[in-house]
């Protein structure tokens, strides 16, 4: 394996990874009792870690891991907001 990791293999990774993320942020929502405003932190952290491990542990990982994190994110924010609109109709 080599030590120089592309945009695009960090990106492909991100967009796999992400939704796997938020999946586990769910279920440590649920599992803890996690109130909402703490979701994005959760996400963040699961994302980092998410990265560092499935890449590896270096700045490149982290970084990964980050945008994993924001796309998890941005993905449960989207759903909420689906949720929430199809519920008022």
């Amino acid at each position: 394996m080599t030590d120089s990791i592309t945009i695009q293999e960090l990106l492909t990774t991100a967009v796999i990874a992400a939704p796997l993320v938020t999946g586990l942020v769910e279920v440590i929502k649920r599992t803890i009792k996690l109130s909402d405003r703490w979701i994005p932190v959760t996400a963040l952290i699961v994302g980092l870690l998410t990265g560092l491990v499935i890449i590896q542990v270096s700045i490149a990982g982290g970084v990964a891991g980050l945008i994993i994190g924001l796309t998890s994110v941005g993905l449960w924010e989207v759903g909420k907001t689906s949720v929430v609109a199809s519920k008022k109709q």
